[in-house]
């Protein structure tokens, strides 16, 4: 009958349509236009989706520390969970609650719903595959991972504003988010490779898992930093004291007569 497998043949795929693609770009414009983000501040969340975007169309011929589908993987989670971030940039001003837990749920439910979504459109027309449903489980679990990272660290910083101590204690609970995760997946290499094995995939996982979610993360934490309007978000979605201008309290009208 012949060889079973022959030379492998490349190909060039090219989507049908551009839409699926522009969707996510186009959403992100419609939450410029409302009422908190009419402003020339509020489109500086640009820059850091347009460096997801462009991270998430590196070549991946040249990187060899990882097999190529696996980066292929990686890559689509950074760019869904950069949109998802771009909306809580966004819509912080609606997700603050007056209980913290409350606020929480909206910074997670809405950074999954964004992100899954945008990779779910973007996807185009292909139909439901196990690589699909295995990256938007990917999606999810950097979505939790994330908001309890952020929160973790928000109260670490006692409700001020401090940068440094918020970058710290992000990566640590990152790495400790992480290791929770993980950590029920060390028993089935522990068992089928050994305890040399077990380590090695425990913290080559949990190591490579923590830089996604901080690659993700850390452009809109600059922007942060850098932009008073997204300080002021940011604030926001931890509880931290916003920058309120003081009430102006007009002086006591005399009385007639006196």
């Amino acid at each position: 009958m012949g060889a079973k497998e022959g030379a492998p043949v490349t190909y060039d795929w090219t989507a049908s349509s551009l839409m699926p693609l522009a969707l996510p770009w186009l959403a992100v414009l419609l939450l410029l236009g409302l009422k908190p983000n009419r402003g020339l501040q509020s489109w500086w969340i640009w820059v850091p989706l347009a460096c997801l975007e462009a991270a998430g169309n590196t070549p991946t011929t040249g990187i060899e520390f990882l097999p190529s589908s696996v980066l292929d993987i990686f890559l689509e989670v950074i760019t869904a969970l950069g949109f998802g971030l771009a909306a809580v940039w966004l819509l912080s001003t609606y997700l603050r609650r007056t209980h913290p837990f409350l606020t929480f749920l909206g910074l997670l439910f809405t950074l999954a719903g964004i992100s899954v979504s945008t990779f779910l459109v973007r996807q185009g027309s292909d139909i439901i595959s196990f690589e699909i449903l295995e990256i938007g489980i990917l999606i999810v679990a950097n979505v939790l991972v994330i908001s309890v990272a952020l929160g973790l660290a928000g109260l670490l910083c006692r409700g001020r504003y401090r940068p440094f101590l918020l970058l710290v204690g992000l990566v640590v609970s990152l790495l400790a988010a992480w290791l929770m995760v993980i950590a029920p997946l060390v028993v089935f290499v522990l068992v089928t490779g050994g305890v040399v094995a077990g380590i090695a995939f425990l913290v080559s996982s949990v190591l490579v898992m923590t830089g996604v979610s901080i690659m993700v993360i850390l452009p809109f934490l600059v922007l942060a930093f850098a932009n008073a309007l997204f300080r002021d978000r940011i604030k926001n979605l931890l509880h931290w004291q916003c920058t309120v201008a003081p009430p102006i309290i007009p002086p006591a009208a005399t009385r007639s007569g006196a």
